[in-house]
């Protein structure tokens, strides 16, 4: 991490349970107090693609996953620059996986 301080304000959406209904406002954190963690972010796919094809050896296996393809594109498109801006603004950055 960083000595370095950066603040950054960014537009927040959730669910407000005392007002019940969703809300909008902006909120400013800094990256002293601030961690991005991932959760469940998958590996599935990396380096390279799998085998997609019917007639493959482990066609009955990865038709399960078929969403594997949907989820490499929002991890390279999404996650990653959002790790990399993480990154330059100096947070700490947690891999947290449970379920196992």
């Amino acid at each position: 991490m960083s000595d370095r301080v950066v603040e950054f304000t960014f537009p927040v959406h959730y669910h407000s349970r005392v007002l019940d209904r969703r809300v909008q406002k902006r909120m400013t954190l800094s990256s002293r107090d601030t961690a991005l963690v991932l959760h469940h972010v998958s590996n599935m796919g990396y380096p390279g693609p799998l085998d997609w094809h019917r007639d493959s050896p482990h066609a009955d296996v990865l038709s399960r996953f078929g969403y594997v393809p949907r989820m490499r594109k929002i991890i390279d498109q999404r996650i990653v620059p959002l790790v990399e801006a993480a990154r330059a603004a100096g947070l700490q950055i947690m891999h947290v996986i449970d379920g196992w």
